[in-house]
């Protein structure tokens, strides 16, 4: 397979090599692009006849790994991690991809190689059925190299823009990283960690075929400065996969600028003329009776659109609730003179972490706890409770036992005692009361739904918000809450509004239990139950492991978006269900 390449800079194109060649030509210091695409022999007659690119080539295209562009554009470092470690958990959990693809830093952004799970053949059409089949399953991907001409940054290269490699980062790493990190390993080329080898994808997803090119009868006018992204989407014409989608965000945008219902029900059928005429009518007519959607700068579709031209660019307040940089400035320098520490938790002291820096959760953070059935996920809930009951109210919303039985362990923790000498104190007549030392938790006796547990938060304001398990809590009446992904989504924006901190307690799949020898698996952050929605809305994950037969736990962090990774051993009384710290065992 032949390639083209560009040394120096990306407009010094035209030089032809097999692709098996590409190393020779690596020198420190200086950039160095490949063309997205391999090509057959007529690429050099195409070229030498005077030809720059390959733009108009009618040989075949070829293409042996797809690269996947997460471009960091105008965002901060910290987001466009963010936005990588929800997209390889996407890899992993909906392509089946777990360590089958390579992720490399391109300098600013990140490319995630992966095998051709599509099976694309060789073909003149190629780049337009890989552009289309991309856009269709990685809507949050940059898709501008994806042409015939299209070039991508070669590996162990630099990025004159910000005087960084392209280097590789291994899977397990990835859950960690940390701006300062990422730009420590990029002054070089990384020769310690080396690209892995794909294996054969495990399964080889459907291609989506692009439509027909239609001239249309009326030329684009180029979008004003009101909702611009709005209007870019529009613009795109309909991308399969997306559509639905799409149509919500541009029906809320036009409901509140006035249209009536009929004009945008007219935009949204010529928008997506494929899609089936009733249901374009349905999903318009629907949002405008019910109502429920409000996208603002910050949903996915007008991020996808964003454009500097518009007039909300700057502050990102297309709705009254969405601040801009200036008003979070004000809160967070607020936050600071207030003492964030004073608001937080710092964990390390529990979990036995010795480090000057704490382990710090901070009001809107979502934590996520993943264990096996009887891996003492509740009793772990239970000592954080009381071992923070100065830090405020704690709600403890526990759907797996009756309220008496989660205050009885209570007592048992916080006195050390057996449940039997907890029944025994209370069945005398003159017993004193217990209940002081944990009087700052709340209970629910019935399992609410997703409504009642924003109604609960409203009315308590707690500090704490424990979910003891988020799998069993069912939508209510909200329309944006159809099925357990749009539960985590809801549950972070709820942490969010109040300001709490949130566990989330979750059990695993039962293909992350047990192996094939009916030994016990390390647990991972792709190990919980479900898509990988979970672990893409909690800031971090935390996963207990062990025996069931025995009180031994070893607790460990799998994911944090701003913490360090620890890993620590407790012993869990049986008698009392308190976590003592032990030594980590050598086991």
């Amino acid at each position: 397979m032949l390639i083209e390449i560009a040394r120096g800079n990306a407009a010094n194109r035209g030089l032809i090599i097999e692709h098996t060649d590409i190393l020779k030509y690596i020198k420190p210091g200086e950039e160095l692009y490949r063309s997205y695409f391999g090509f057959d022999e007529k690429i050099k007659e195409h070229i030498n006849s005077g030809r720059k690119t390959p733009s108009g080539f009618i040989g075949n295209f070829f293409i042996n790994q797809i690269i996947l562009d997460i471009d960091k554009g105008s965002n901060t470092f910290e987001h466009t991690i963010n936005r990588l470690k929800d997209f390889v958990n996407r890899l992993i959990k909906e392509f089946e991809l777990e360590n089958n693809f390579q992720t490399w830093f391109s300098g600013t952004g990140f490319h995630i190689h992966i095998p051709n799970i599509f099976n694309f053949q060789p073909s003149n059409n190629l780049p337009n059925v890989v552009k289309v089949t991309i856009e269709n399953y990685f809507p949050e991907v940059d898709t501008k190299p994806i042409h015939a001409r299209g070039l991508i940054r070669v590996g162990r290269t630099i990025n004159l823009k910000s005087h960084l490699y392209k280097i590789p980062i291994k899977e397990s790493e990835i859950w960690f990283l940390t701006e300062e990190q990422l730009k420590g390993w990029a002054v070089g080329i990384r020769l310690n960690v080396k690209p892995i080898k794909y294996d054969t994808p495990s399964k080889i997803f459907s291609i989506i075929e692009p439509r027909a090119y239609v001239e249309p009868l009326i030329k684009v006018i180029k979008p004003n400065s009101k909702v611009t992204c709005m209007q870019h989407c529009y613009n795109s014409g309909e991308v399969f996969g997306t559509r639905h989608n799409r149509i919500i965000a541009m029906s809320s945008w036009l409901h509140r600028e006035g249209i009536p219902l009929k004009g945008t029900i007219v935009m949204m059928k010529s928008y997506a003329p494929n899609l089936d005429s009733y249901e374009v009518e349905k999903v318009v007519t629907d949002l405008y009776l019910k109502g429920g959607y409000n996208y603002g700068c910050e949903s996915s579709v007008m991020k996808e659109f964003c454009d500097s031209q518009c007039m909300f660019y700057k502050k990102k307040n297309y709705l009254p609730e969405i601040f801009g940089s200036e008003e979070i400035e004000k809160e967070y320098k607020l936050s600071m003179e207030k003492g964030w520490k004073e608001t937080s938790l710092n964990l390390a002291p529990f979990f036995g972490i010795e480090t000057e820096k704490g382990y710090w959760l901070r009001p809107g953070h979502v934590i996520g706890i993943i264990a096996d059935t009887g891996m003492s996920k509740s009793a772990l809930m239970q000592n954080i409770s009381l071992q923070f009951k100065n830090f405020g109210k704690t709600l403890f919303i526990n759907t797996e036992m009756p309220y008496e039985e989660l205050y009885e362990r209570f007592v048992q923790m916080e006195y050390s005692m057996t449940n039997e000498q907890v029944r025994e104190h209370y069945i005398e007549k003159d017993a004193s009361s217990l209940k002081h030392a944990i009087k700052h938790i709340e209970y629910i006796k019935s399992t609410p739904n997703y409504d009642g547990i924003v109604d609960l938060v409203h009315k308590l304001q707690p500090k704490i918000l424990i979910i003891d398990v988020i799998d069993d809590i069912s939508p209510g009446k909200d329309r944006s809450i159809n099925n357990q992904e749009d539960m985590y989504s809801g549950i972070k924006q709820i942490t969010r509004d109040y300001k709490c901190i949130t566990f989330m307690v979750h059990h695993i799949n039962k293909d992350s239990a047990i192996d094939d020898k009916g030994k016990n698996k390390s647990l991972n952050v792709h190990s919980a139950k479900g898509s990988s929605a979970f672990e893409q809305k909690c800031d971090i994950v935390i996963g207990i492991e062990g025996n069931q037969l025995t009180g031994y736990r070893t607790v460990k962090s799998l994911k944090g978006r701003s913490t360090s990774p620890f890993i620590t051993s407790f012993y869990v009384d049986p008698n009392t269900f308190k976590y003592h710290l032990q030594k980590l065992r050598s086991e």
